[in-house]
C-alpha cells in the first residue's frame, strides 16, 4: 500500500501521510485526506494535484526544485508546470509509480481546500461573532 505525503497549499502545517492502495481512486484519496485533517466540508470540494520537485529537508524546510520556499505564502500557480490536477476517477496507480512513492523526503500531493473554510475546519471566535452578528442583523431587518 503506497504512502503518499501531502501538503495544503497556502496554509501553515506540516506534510501528512495517507496510506492508499494503488487500485484506489483519487476520490478515495480525497475522502482519506478529509478524515485525516478532520475537515468539515465534503471531500469532493478538495482539489488534488500531483507535484514534481517538492521535498521537505531535514530542517523541515520546503524545497521546490532546489530553492527553499515558504509554503504558507505559495499559491497553486507558483508550481506552474510542476503540478498536474488529479481527476477524481483516476486510479492512484495511474498517477504514481513505485519509484515516485518510495522517494525519501518527497511531497507527492498538493491539497487545495475551499477558500471560505479555515484549514482546520474550525472557525475562530471572531469569525463566529461576525456570523452571529450578521444573522441577528438580518433577523431584525427581516422583521421590520
Amino acid at each position: 500500500m503506497p504512502k503518499l505525503f501531502c501538503v495544503v497549499v497556502g496554509h501553515e502545517g506540516s506534510p501528512f501521510s495517507v496510506n492508499i492502495a494503488a487500485d484506489e481512486t483519487v476520490d478515495d484519496l480525497k475522502k482519506k485526506i478529509k478524515m485525516e485533517k478532520e475537515y468539515q466540508f465534503p471531500a469532493d470540494e478538495l482539489h488534488l494535484y500531483r507535484v514534481d520537485g517538492l521535498t521537505q529537508d531535514e530542517d523541515e524546510q520546503f524545497v521546490y526544485k532546489g530553492t527553499t520556499i515558504d509554503m504558507t505564502t505559495c499559491s497553486l500557480d507558483f508550481f506552474g508546470e510542476g503540478k498536474a490536477k488529479m481527476p477524481p476517477l483516476s486510479f492512484i496507480s495511474e498517477r504514481f509509480n513505485e519509484a515516485d512513492v518510495n522517494t525519501r523526503w518527497k511531497i507527492h500531493v498538493l491539497v487545495v481546500i475551499p477558500r471560505e473554510i479555515p484549514p482546520t475546519g474550525k472557525r475562530s471566535i471572531e469569525e463566529l461573532g461576525e456570523i452571529v452578528e450578521a444573522s441577528v442583523n438580518k433577523a431584525f431587518k427581516d422583521r421590520d
